[in-house]
């Protein structure tokens, strides 16, 4: 959660503002994602591959997480599918990636 909570504070964006955290389904059961959800007292969504593969050619992406995983992005195509706006691209940190959004 701190590492959470430094980048929000670069960023200027309250804790209590996010309201959702988004992942791809194969990643339902990660520790730090589920964490993160108590950590923030949020809700979660998870996107399946196929959903994501929809509109993942539109983001940079990554041949590794797609040998991993199946989808070369997930952190900001998950944003378009909960229906919001990217306002931070994809970050790598610490050996997590993420991207922000706002759903208007």
């Amino acid at each position: 959660g701190e590492n959470i909570e430094n980048l929000l504070k670069e960023k200027n964006i309250d804790l209590r503002a996010v309201n959702l955290i988004a992942s791809v389904d194969v990643k339902s059961d990660e520790e730090a994602i589920l964490s993160l959800k108590q950590f923030l007292n949020c809700d979660i969504r998870f996107f399946t591959r196929d959903e994501i593969a929809t509109i993942e050619d539109k983001y940079e992406g990554s041949e590794f997480v797609k040998k991993s995983i199946g989808v070369s992005a997930v952190s900001e195509p998950v944003i378009e599918l909960a229906g919001g706006n990217i306002i931070v691209k994809k970050i790598k940190r610490d050996g997590m990636t993420l991207a922000i959004g706002e759903i208007s």
